[in-house]
């Protein structure tokens, strides 16, 4: 099954289904992937190619990228309604049990659902390059102001991308892509995902993933301190980190086998223990 839609609000997304119309539909749950500031679902494609074999997999464009452009409004939108995507493609795809992998804003946007629905929802979530406190952001504070200047996306995209990895980390082709990806960004889309991370203060709400398997993935971001690592284990005492070595912040393009082997064993851990249930 391979399927791709918008939600009634406008966000787009593709679910991906290996397993033939005969085969049960009560296996593994499957994994939504969610992107952050800047990229498309697309950014997923080497993880795809390998969970696939084994969960259904759902991606999402994040409100005001790729195929959800149309869906940002001239408000600013809260963290709400960045997770309220996300359960109207849970709903529109008939999910009610999955597993949440999102890296940078996509992980936070991730992290919070999985406060707000829990382990009766939440199968497991994944963080990459994830805050879960805008305190915890350093070096995007002035991105608001910049992208609104002249020629100002395309100095945030300059500062974005070195931050995501080192030049000889990533083919040619690679580099590109990231790069006309984010200029195709709004000023008022920048700002307002930037203006919504520093609000944000997941610590207040972790009680929601008291009993959902967590992984955190850290690389060595300007923008996420892996130090930040330590903080987070002490509000949500069960989070299993693990330190992405010579990375930068875009730990998902740039070591795309590391981490998608590091969440495939992650999910596999957690379906032997019988943790996941009939969705």
């Amino acid at each position: 099954m391979h399927v791709t839609g918008r939600t009634a609000d406008g966000i787009a997304y593709e679910h991906l289904d290996l397993r033939g119309p005969w085969e049960s539909t009560n296996g593994p749950a499957p994994v939504l992937l969610q992107h952050g500031i800047g990229l498309d679902r697309r950014a997923w494609a080497p993880w795809v190619r390998r969970i696939v074999a084994e969960h259904p997999v759902i991606t999402v464009d994040l409100r005001g990228h790729g195929g959800s452009t149309d869906a940002w409004h001239d408000h600013e939108p809260t963290i709400e309604a960045f997770t309220g995507d996300l359960l109207g493609v849970l709903d529109a795809r008939g999910v009610q049990r999955v597993h949440l992998v999102g890296e940078s804003f996509g992980g936070t946007v991730c992290a919070a659902l999985a406060c707000a629905l829990g382990a009766d929802r939440v199968a497991s979530l994944t963080t990459c390059s994830t805050a879960w406190k805008g305190g915890w952001v350093a070096n995007i504070a002035g991105w608001p102001e910049l992208v609104r200047q002249p020629g100002g996306v395309e100095a945030w995209s300059r500062q974005l991308v070195d931050a995501r990895f080192e030049r000889e980390q990533v083919p040619d082709a690679l580099h590109r892509w990231v790069v006309e990806v984010q200029e195709r960004l709004a000023p008022q889309v920048v700002a307002g995902v930037v203006e919504c991370l520093l609000d944000i203060d997941l610590e207040e709400r972790a009680v929601g993933v008291a009993e959902v398997p967590t992984l955190n993935l850290v690389g060595q971001s300007p923008f996420v301190d892996p130090r930040h690592a330590q903080h987070l284990a002490r509000f949500v005492a069960h989070v299993q980190n693990v330190f992405i070595p010579d990375s930068r912040h875009g730990i998902v393009l740039s070591h795309p086998e590391t981490c998608s082997s590091a969440v495939i064993g992650f999910l596999r851990r957690h379906e032997q223990r019988g943790l996941t249930r009939d969705h």
